[in-house]
């Protein structure tokens, strides 16, 4: 639904996943199906009157990280705990019950 919604190439994605899944071709397939139903669900939902296209800044050229919000959050935390200088995290207690 996401490469409906920002007008992106869906064949972007499906070499994405051959390439991922090149050793599991049944995997690689079974994705491919589900991007491309995705695709054409959103397609022909009729709730998205508006899409978006995003285009690149030209300033902004190099080597990003693509990180999950899980991942930035533990990184959050660990930024937090060394400005802190206590070398804890912050909202993480100890558990003292031996369980």
């Amino acid at each position: 639904m996401l490469y409906y919604m920002f007008n992106k190439d869906i064949d972007t994605g499906a070499n994405f996943l051959e390439e991922k899944f090149a050793k599991k071709p049944i995997v690689a397939e079974a994705n491919k199906a589900v991007l491309h139903a995705g695709y054409h669900f959103a397609e022909t939902l009729e709730e998205f009157d508006i899409t978006y296209r995003i285009k690149p800044h030209p300033e902004m050229k190099g080597r990003y990280r693509n990180i999950t919000g899980n991942t930035a959050a533990a990184w959050g935390l660990m930024a937090a705990a060394e400005k802190s200088r206590t070398g804890t995290i912050p909202g993480i207690i100890p558990d003292h019950t031996g369980h």
